[in-house]
């Protein structure tokens, strides 16, 4: 039950009426992390034609965001467990906004690359710390349910960043676009001054002691028991999703199956609609069950049967992609069991370095493997220009290597985590 936290404790629930202002908010800011994410490719053409900027250029602004996500990631969880939730957050999403803005003014590459480095520091931990924030009202026991929940509404920023962002640009133009962004991101970091609260005494340990501390606490979250294996969980898992679902998926729809660009995009929103789903879904059985481990294990193993019947099958009908497709967004969305996974290893006091620990795997998981997989495309001879379709079979099979090995290494974790209690902060 949710619950006000007086001296550690967690008493008489404040009612999930009252608290869901914060809980829209928070909504909202989880699904403008994914947004923020996935923004710039549909109107990548635009930005092309218009500023004369290369493929490669494009793939390193891609990235761009990414690479500084994950490098202010242990940074951005010491400020999460120093500062109150709605200043930590309202400041990234300043950062996010002054990025859109950039982007938006960019005359050429190097202001767009510092635009999405601004974007990436701005959106590196603010899902996080939406999650962070809503479940600080709650008890352990609902931890998965809401953390789901969350997740699930973010990936509505997965596919607002399609069509609807192609819509806006066809109106207003790209940069038009990126202005309407930044205004948004603006009246959303107001939002969060005003509605977001943390629950009383619930900082008071975090608060405690200096950033030598702070930085200490990064180190014992690294030497809790467990934590390396749900990490290695944590680099595959969601970077084997974003090889198809952000990077492989479209160029497979279109060289093997000859989808023109609305059907891709459709094919593809099946995933995000499923992962939409799926991750309330994982949420709920969490609740229940009360076994992340359980959970994740099975949606790990069902991944590595998807990816490896799409490498297994020279040419499938597109009526089975589509079901396959389905059953990649539903099962895929295990990936949000980790994190309620991870968060039985370490104390309060370190909640926020342990999240976003775990979630720097995430990141560094999806540059690895975009690179690795690019790569192993580019292997291949291409075929009337184009790479043939052994190539995404192949690419299919490395994914489904690299998941099947995280799952080989995180069966081996505790089901439970045993924090130190010795952990400074």
């Amino acid at each position: 039950m949710a619950g006000r936290r007086v001296n550690g404790a967690t008493p008489s629930p404040p009612g999930c009426v009252r608290l869901a202002p914060m809980l829209v908010v928070l909504g909202l800011v989880a699904m403008f992390g994914q947004f923020y994410r996935n923004s710039y490719v549909v109107v990548a053409p635009d930005i092309t034609r218009d500023l004369a900027v290369s493929p490669a250029a494009l793939g390193g602004l891609a990235g761009m965001l990414f690479l500084f996500s994950a490098l202010f990631q242990i940074p951005g969880g010491m400020l999460m467990d120093r500062f109150s939730s709605r200043y930590t957050i309202a400041a990234m999403l300043f950062i996010s906004m002054l990025g859109a803005g950039l982007f938006a003014l960019a005359p050429g590459v190097p202001a767009l690359t510092a635009a999405r480095a601004l974007m990436g520091t701005g959106t590196a931990v603010i899902m996080m710390a939406a999650i962070i924030a809503a479940t600080r009202w709650f008890d352990r026991a609902r931890f998965g349910l809401v953390t789901g929940v969350l997740l699930g509404v973010s990936q509505l920023g997965n596919l607002l960043a399609t069509a609807p962002v192609a819509t806006l640009a066809e109106w207003i133009g790209w940069r038009g676009t990126f202005w309407t962004l930044a205004v948004a991101t603006a009246m959303l970091a107001i939002a969060t001054l005003v509605l977001v609260r943390d629950p009383p005494g619930s900082m008071s340990a975090s608060r405690a002691g200096g950033w030598r501390e702070a930085g200490r606490g990064v180190m014992a979250v690294t030497r809790i028991p467990g934590i390396f294996r749900v990490a290695s969980m944590s680099f595959a898992a969601y970077a084997t999703l974003s090889c198809i679902i952000g990077l492989w998926g479209g160029p497979y729809l279109h060289d093997v199956h000859g989808l023109g660009t609305t059907a891709r995009g459709l094919m593809l929103a099946v995933i995000a609609v499923g992962l939409w789903i799926g991750n309330t879904l994982f949420g709920w059985l969490e609740h229940r069950t009360g076994r992340p481990k359980l959970l994740v294990s099975a949606g790990a193993g069902g991944c590595v049967a998807l990816y490896a019947i799409f490498a297994i099958v020279p040419v499938m009908p597109l009526w089975i992609v589509v079901a396959l497709f389905v059953l990649l967004g539903l099962i895929g969305s295990f990936t949000s069991m980790i994190i309620a996974h991870g968060r039985t290893f370490y104390p309060d006091h370190l909640v926020g370095r342990g999240m976003t620990v775990v979630n720097q795997a995430v990141l560094l998981g999806v540059a690895v493997l975009h690179w690795v997989t690019g790569l192993v495309v580019d292997a291949f001879d291409r075929v009337d220009g184009l790479p043939p379709p052994v190539a995404y079979r192949a690419v299919f099979a490395t994914i489904a290597i690299a998941l099947a090995i995280a799952l080989v290494i995180y069966r081996h974790a505790p089901e439970r985590g045993q924090p130190r209690p010795q952990a400074p902060s």
